[in-house]
């Protein structure tokens, strides 16, 4: 049975410190967006400087090698796929 796995996930109860996704802190007050803004794009949050990201994916891969799954399905943005294996995948692409 997966850590994820319906019984023993809850999403309704992960508060505002739980979150998987960057989200500027009081001490990043220096944010600048860094994503294309010349055709009025708005953006529902901030981009995730590289360095956040670059946490986060060492941490999701540490996660992932201690698994004892030998199979693991990873179901994910291409940046993730990206810098896991550095190559680029199309939409719903498997390898």
């Amino acid at each position: 049975q997966s850590e994820f796995s319906p019984q023993n996930n809850n999403h309704h109860d992960i508060d505002d410190d739980d979150k998987w996704w960057y989200s500027p802190s009081e001490e990043d007050d220096e944010y600048v967006e860094w994503r294309p803004c010349s055709e009025n794009q708005i953006y529902a949050c901030p981009g995730e400087p590289p360095k956040h990201f670059r946490e986060r994916m060492n941490a999701l891969y540490d996660w992932l090698e201690k698994r004892p799954e030998s199979t693991i399905a990873l179901v994910t943005h291409w940046g993730v796929i990206r810098w896991f294996v550095g190559e680029e995948f199309e939409n719903c692409e498997t390898r």
